[in-house]
């Protein structure tokens, strides 16, 4: 899973989260505008808000 948000203060909170639910090394955390991904077409199977 990939989480992205424009929010430093949410992403560090998320670190936090997914760390003591044991799933930090299965999400990746950045920071960005959901507005303009930079990913290639198909990078993603579901993209929420």
């Amino acid at each position: 899973m990939e989480f992205v948000d424009l929010h430093e203060p949410f992403l560090q909170q998320l670190k936090v989260w997914a760390r003591q639910a044991g799933l930090r090394d299965r999400i990746t955390i950045r920071q960005g505008d959901m507005g303009a991904l930079e990913d290639p077409p198909g990078s993603f199977d579901l993209i929420g808000s």
